[in-house]
């Protein structure tokens, strides 16, 4: 009997109103048995623990209704079990039924974002100013809403998995990073690039240093900062290679980080770094704080921007209708206002 009491209250404790039901009964019923109620005290003072010591509570209960019965009360007894059997499996249905209400309600807040019509788009902060631009134009023309989430992976990726209808990449390299860390998310055979855009280094309002070039970023005194992630992984490297300067620009590296977000964090607020080597489109969205210094067009280093449906979309139609507009005239001529080639 014991072991049945013990299951059945590990179902009523599970919930705030199955574990009232259990204490309120119980109450009454110890006080019709010589006043035993004082001995379950503690139920009150621990009930939001109610799993927890229900391994302590279930040995002095059946205890009690031994020493009960031990004076031959049979009515007693009987009254008493059948009462218990009653609560327990009572407040169990109840606990039940409010953990159902609770696991539908919580289904019909997700399905609330299903077959809304709304086109959902995640990726890296980069390209966040013109895709959200071309967004509007896209809404403004068709009337299919686009929300563009952007910003470093972590922040977006969990909800991602669950209503991403497309998702962009801030190179071609990173979005295959993202499928290979995220397989099956992707919906390979609709990848498609966007438009490229070109490496340069950004540099304090007023040019100090008078930095000009990738050569004179290997001088004394200018500290640089290294962005070592967020589609620029080993972009430095890869200018500074073509003309011998690798050492020299290592140098001066004062800081490395893993994303653009950082990168901005530390320009903004620490004024002692003086260039970072970057996309030129990172200047159109920090023109207050930087200037663009652009290389010679045969030293410029070009990366993609791609773009794929998700796996998971239910707006497949909508979604491939907004990145085939991303690939019109007029979208190719928001990018390049923000930087694209």
């Amino acid at each position: 009997m014991a072991q049945l009491v013990k299951n059945q209250l590990t179902i009523c404790l599970s919930t705030s109103l199955g574990m009232e039901i259990v204490y309120k009964t119980l109450n009454n019923l110890m006080t019709s048995l010589d006043g035993n109620v004082g001995r379950f005290s503690w139920f009150r003072e621990n009930r939001p623990h109610g799993l927890f010591f229900s391994n302590r509570f279930i040995p002095q209960f059946v205890s009690l209704i031994e020493k009960q019965t031990n004076g031959g009360i049979r009515m007693k007894k009987t009254l008493l079990i059948g009462a218990i059997f009653l609560l327990l499996f009572t407040a169990a249905g109840i606990s039940v039924y409010a953990n159902m209400d609770h696991s539908s309600k919580s289904q019909q807040q997700v399905k609330s974002t299903e077959n809304d019509g709304v086109i959902r788009v995640y990726g890296p902060g980069g390209p966040l100013g013109p895709m959200k631009e071309a967004a509007e134009k896209f809404t403004a023309e068709t009337g299919m809403k686009v929300i563009v989430t952007a910003g470093p992976e972590s922040n977006w990726i969990g909800q991602a998995k669950q209503d991403a209808d497309i998702i962009y990449g801030g190179s071609e390299y990173m979005l295959r990073s993202f499928m290979l860390s995220h397989p099956q998310m992707i919906n390979e055979k609709s990848l498609t690039e966007l438009y490229p855009r070109a490496a340069g280094i950004l540099v304090r309002k007023g040019n100090p240093k008078n930095i000009g070039s990738l050569k004179d970023l290997t001088k004394s005194g200018v500290k640089i900062i290294d962005v070592n992630g967020a589609g620029q992984l080993g972009l430095w490297e890869d200018l500074a290679g073509r003309k011998g300067l690798i050492g020299g620009i290592s140098q001066n590296i004062d800081i490395s980080v893993k994303s653009s977000a950082e990168a901005i964090e530390i320009w903004k607020s620490n004024e002692k770094h003086d260039a970072w080597i970057t996309y030129e489109s990172w200047h159109y969205r920090l023109k207050d704080v930087t200037e663009l210094v652009e290389l010679p067009e045969a030293e410029k280093l070009y990366r993609g921007t791609p773009i794929a449906l998700t796996a998971i979309t239910e707006n497949k139609n909508e979604a491939q209708k907004f990145v085939d507009y991303l690939k019109t005239e007029s979208s190719h001529k928001v990018f390049q206002k923000w930087g694209w080639k």
